[in-house]
């Protein structure tokens, strides 16, 4: 199994996304920043004629681009090369563990390693005299790497104009410091390298170098397409300092009947311990005031009747423009008139392009629309949420469950993708390992081994226990949640499908493996506040 091929450029974000699924997968942030340092080491070694009379001058920042630079300087330091590294900025300022731990080390490398530290501007000049006076044969750049935007701050700034004027050998790692990675551009000043050696994958913006080399750090396959933590932290945007009610996010569940007042209920929970500034729950007017007594948080607005009918989506319609994303099945019930209603809020809300979630009964009634009137979404912000049940409705045959990996990923590609394909949406498919696939994208019809990560996504997170009822409507809610603060549709699936699977296992540690809904609705804000302090 492959993803995208190794020679296609990617976001430079993607790369910090990568690490943090690793992490997922047990591998630490220290290996992979050792395993950048070596690489360096040797793709310099094989690129340059170096010579061990000369000396190597590193000069760092005080993010993991320096950290990587550290690790290099030990390992040109083993392999008897003389090496002076230079701290651009304060010690105490070394933002990252792993970059401080190999800081650490290298401060105790007494014999093989110098330190210099230029904590401002003024020092600069003074080393840099110092530095034409020694015989130097190499420049390596580990100031600034592919999380800096904007303007370059001093003493970097002075330090690369100096680093430019020099006519020694400049190698930089992943990229020329102040560099903007995703466009090529150089927004300020950047340093003119001879050589880079980057990781991974090339970056966006730099595609066309073709003075560079490659290299893998180690990063797994299954850090690109295994959903994990750096998925997660990429989709949690900040709420703003400065804002008001309604700018974090406004949700609208529509959903419930006299059997299943539950449902829209722990989905509107998810969206108000997630964080949402409003959530509206609109239900039939027979289970209103049940609803309500569940929690004074929720806001609830009835339909017209016992059950929804045609006559409640003037109602339906208004509530959906107000808000941000709108969750509709939970719990909605089968009767005739309410599937109607159902059918027109569909094809309403696909025409109208408002980020949408199908779930539950909604699923059905998508189904028997897809097979009657031949219905596709256009819409590329809905997200569909079946189980094997729902989805067989959808295929008109049962799919099989994702338990072994990777031969259940190439049948559901091969078989099932491509009917998915012609009816549109982003799939979360539920089951012991979810499948995420955004169906609006081609499928690569040539080899549909060679797996995109921005478009099939497995996640594993999640627990025996979550088989209770309920907790699709979580993740339900969780999606619609996603949406609301405005994230990229795949970013919203994908997050929320591994954010409620992390919810059950939290709540099956604690409790065992008898679990419910409102369980993993009560972990939600203890989650996001790990996650959104990392």
């Amino acid at each position: 199994m492959n993803s995208i091929p190794p020679n296609q450029s990617i976001p430079a974000e993607d790369i910090g996304r990568f690490d943090n699924n690793s992490e997922d997968l047990s591998i630490s942030k220290n290996l992979l920043m050792e395993c950048a340092g070596i690489q360096v080491v040797e793709a310099t070694i094989s690129h340059f004629d170096l010579s061990k009379d000369e000396t190597i001058l590193i000069f760092c920042g005080t993010g993991n681009n320096g950290g990587d630079g550290f690790v290099a300087a030990r390992h040109f330091a083993s392999r008897g090369y003389k090496v002076i590294v230079y701290l651009c900025g304060s010690p105490h300022k070394i933002r990252t563990p792993e970059a401080l731990l190999n800081w650490k080390i290298l401060n105790n490398l007494l014999l093989s390693v110098k330190i210099n530290i230029i904590k401002d501007s003024s020092q600069v000049e003074t080393f840099l005299k110092e530095i034409v006076k020694m015989k130097s044969g190499l420049i390596v750049d580990a100031l600034l790497g592919t999380g800096i935007s904007g303007k370059v701050r001093e003493p970097i700034t002075s330090t690369i104009h100096w680093i430019n004027k020099c006519s020694i050998p400049i190698v930089s790692i992943d990229i020329p410091s102040g560099m903007d990675p995703n466009t090529g551009k150089i927004p300020d000043i950047a340093v003119n390298c001879n050589y880079r050696v980057t990781f991974h994958r090339e970056k966006m913006g730099l595609s066309s170098d073709s003075n560079k080399t490659v290299r893998s750090i180690g990063i797994p396959l299954e850090a690109e397409l295994f959903v994990g933590k750096g998925d997660l932290i990429y989709a949690l945007k900040p709420r703003p300092k400065v804002a008001h009610k309604g700018q974090y996010g406004k949700l609208l569940i529509i959903g419930g009947s006299m059997n299943y007042a539950g449902a829209p209920t722990f989905a509107a929970l998810a969206g108000i311990e997630f964080g949402l500034d409003l959530v509206i729950v609109f239900v039939p007017k027979s289970i209103d005031g049940t609803i309500r007594a569940f929690s004074p948080n929720l806001i609830v607005r009835s339909g017209k009747s016992e059950i929804f009918t045609t006559s409640d989506l003037v109602k339906a319609k208004e509530l959906a423009q107000w808000a941000d994303s709108v969750v509709i099945g939970p719990g909605l019930g089968n009767d005739v008139k309410t599937v109607q209603f159902c059918q027109e809020m569909i094809r309403w809300l696909d025409a109208q392009k408002i980020p949408t979630v199908i779930d539950a009964d909604a699923i059905k009634v998508l189904a028997q629309m897809v097979h009657d009137n031949n219905f596709r979404l256009t819409n590329p912000a809905t997200i569909i949420t079946p189980h094997q049940r729902e989805l067989k409705r959808i295929l008109e045959y049962l799919p099989p469950q994702i338990r072994d990996v990777p031969s259940d990923i190439y049948n559901f590609m091969e078989h099932i993708a491509p009917k998915l394909h012609q009816i549109g949406g982003i799939y979360i498919y539920k089951g012991k390992y979810d499948i995420i696939l955004n169906s609006f994208l081609e499928l690569n019809k040539s080899d549909r081994s060679d797996l995109n990560y921005r478009q099939i996504r497995l996640n594993t997170s999640g627990a025996a226990s979550m088989t209770v009822g309920g907790t699709g409507d979580v993740l339900a809610g969780l999606s619609g949640s996603f949406l609301a603060i405005k994230n990229d549709p795949f970013e919203s699936a994908i997050s929320s499908a591994y954010m409620n699977g992390k919810l059950g296992e939290i709540s099956d540690k604690k409790l065992g493996h008898r679990i419910s809904a409102t369980d993993m609705i009560n972990e939600i804000r203890k989650f996001l506040k790990i996650f959104i302090n990392l």
